[in-house]
């Protein structure tokens, strides 16, 4: 048999922003399973080198992504490795582990900056390279912009509850995304809306993203995202993240109305 060639072509995507919450909070939210969970996805992470992490990336269809602690230096830097061909259904032997790495600093303004490089090496494959475009470029890195409002917005909140909701649609992602934002009164940055039970200020807007701050009856954020789907023309995802003592009850409350109206929105294919 021959031997597995060795990973030489480099991936690497890189993201900074800039939160005026403190170290901890910032921390908090970068390297514990409930602070991912509270901007992200649903994970745990085992806060010591070689524990596991489990980050949630389908939650409807139940797919788990599972690492590795490579390095915890609280509170600056912080690294887990996941195995990213596995996820995609490859072989993981022909690629190196997808690692993640978390730089925290502070500035002279008081202020913390959050560094995250992901990186791999493979052989240069068709299905890396739309792994890396599609999970990572348009999937993964706009959610450092959640991370960004909720460590301005909601800095210091524990114990986040979340739900979402996926479909797919034969539009573009940029249709798609249109086609959700005409059905919620979605117009610009800055605009009062009211979205099924909820009440929020629309704090980010693009083609593919949107963010709605909510403010009542609870807070927390609910953001929208499309992106290219191969099998049909675009992923549509919802998710809602809530902060404090009501949060699971609205959970439960709001979940199956968000879901149906996702499904409304885009009936499956007969």
């Amino acid at each position: 048999m021959a031997d597995t060639p060795v990973p030489y072509v480099p991936y690497r995507l890189e993201r900074t922003i800039e939160v005026p919450a403190s170290l901890q909070d910032a921390w908090y939210s970068i390297a514990t399973g409930e602070g991912i969970t509270a901007w992200m996805l649903p994970a745990s992470v085992d806060e010591f080198v070689g524990g596991r992490t489990y980050l949630n990336v389908d939650e409807v269809g139940g797919a788990d992504s599972p690492g590795i602690v490579r390095a915890w230096d609280e509170p600056s830097y912080f690294v887990y490795e996941e195995y990213w061909a596995t996820l995609a259904g490859k072989d993981q032997s022909r690629v190196t582990p997808l690692v993640n790495e978390f730089f925290l600093t502070t500035t002279d303004r008081d202020t913390r900056v959050i560094r995250v490089v992901t990186s791999a090496f493979g052989q240069g494959e068709a299905w890396e390279r739309h792994f890396f475009e599609i999970n990572m470029e348009l999937g993964w890195g706009p959610l450092f912009e959640q991370l960004r409002l909720f460590l301005t917005h909601f800095p210091g909140e524990r114990g986040a509850r979340m739900f979402d909701h996926m479909a797919v649609s034969q539009a573009s992602p940029t249709s798609a995304m249109a086609t959700v934002l005409r059905s919620l009164g979605v117009d610009r940055e800055g605009r009062q809306v009211k979205l099924h039970g909820f009440k929020g200020e629309v704090a980010l807007l693009s083609d593919v993203h949107a963010v709605v701050l909510l403010d009542s009856p609870v807070h927390g954020m609910l953001s929208l995202q499309t992106f290219p789907d191969e099998n049909t023309g675009a992923f549509i995802r919802m998710a809602c993240h809530l902060y404090g003592a009501e949060a699971e009850s609205h959970v439960k409350r709001e979940s199956p109305v968000w879901g149906q109206w996702l499904k409304d929105l885009f009936p499956a294919a007969p």
